[in-house]
């Protein structure tokens, strides 16, 4: 699913000799169209509408989610919420998975993009996929990454139940 979007990469300008990126260029500012993102603005949430967009799921009308462009929003319904940092190692109910997405940091999202989180937990790393001005390792764009768990504050299942409600 992210796969397609791998070669989104944003623009940068020089100065004081360094490259300064600026969350613009021709694919990302497709993305924050097609979300309704202001030409410009952080996007890694526009990033995760897009990616459910492609799945003809749109997070306003058929998940209800708020304000999908603002991070926390995708973290207000505590039902969702399929682990949190602190709460150690989940045995009952649903475990994360692929598709799920991740609140790290105050105000970044990324999709869960492992295959078993339980052993991802025990690994104390995570697969991951967003879109943002650098991920703190050179990508500035859309990039799949191996995340250390410390970085994790929330995981939410939003995709799975809304397809299971499908049936």
């Amino acid at each position: 699913m992210q796969s397609k979007y791998l070669h989104v990469r944003e623009n940068y300008y020089i100065k004081d000799g360094k490259r300064v990126y600026n969350n613009r260029g021709a694919d990302v500012e497709d993305i924050q169209r097609r979300s309704g993102c202001p030409i410009g603005c952080f996007w890694c949430g526009a990033y995760i509408y897009v990616l459910f967009d492609d799945m003809g799921v749109n997070a306003r009308k058929d998940l209800k989610v708020r304000e999908p462009l603002q991070v926390a929003a995708w973290f207000e319904d505590p039902k969702k919420i399929v682990w949190r940092a602190g709460q150690g190692n989940p045995r009952v109910g649903m475990l994360p998975r692929k598709g799920d997405l991740i609140r790290m940091f105050a105000s970044h999202i990324e999709m869960y993009n492992g295959d078993d989180w339980l052993k991802d937990l025990a690994r104390k790393r995570v697969l991951v996929g967003g879109g943002n001005t650098g991920d703190g390792s050179g990508h500035h764009g859309v990039y799949i990454t191996d995340r250390p768990i410390s970085v994790v504050q929330f995981v939410a299942n939003w995709i799975t139940p809304y397809f299971l409600s499908l049936k």
